[in-house]
């Protein structure tokens, strides 16, 4: 199982779900948290039709975010100020995840 990492917007975005729901948000959460037990920082945060939660991993601060319209993904916090750091943390992190999943035979995320 392979992750894509985009760089469609000028920062780096892995892609998780294509469509949105709470469900695939607590699992991306989960695996975040309880798998890779990355420190989240402060509470979820809302909006009108997204929510998001920040994070840290290699020491830069990223965010997994759940739009109804864009499915959920995993960037930099500051997208439009994403250092080279940023970005790597984002290629990173990708790597851990898939052999996190790869490991627990979980298929479940990137569709």
């Amino acid at each position: 199982m392979k992750l894509e990492v985009k760089h469609d917007m000028g920062y780096a975005e892995i892609a998780l779900f294509e469509q949105a729901s709470l469900s695939n948000f607590q699992k991306a959460i989960a695996l975040l948290a309880d798998q890779l037990k990355l420190p989240f920082i402060g509470k979820a945060q809302e909006e009108e039709d997204a929510v998001y939660r920040n994070f840290k991993f290699k020491k830069a601060l990223l965010t997994v975010y759940c739009n109804i319209y864009h499915g959920i993904s995993i960037f930099p916090e500051n997208k439009s100020k994403a250092s080279s750091k940023d970005n790597s943390a984002i290629s990173h992190l990708a790597e851990k995840m898939e052999s996190v999943l790869l490991a627990h035979g979980d298929t479940s995320l990137a569709g």
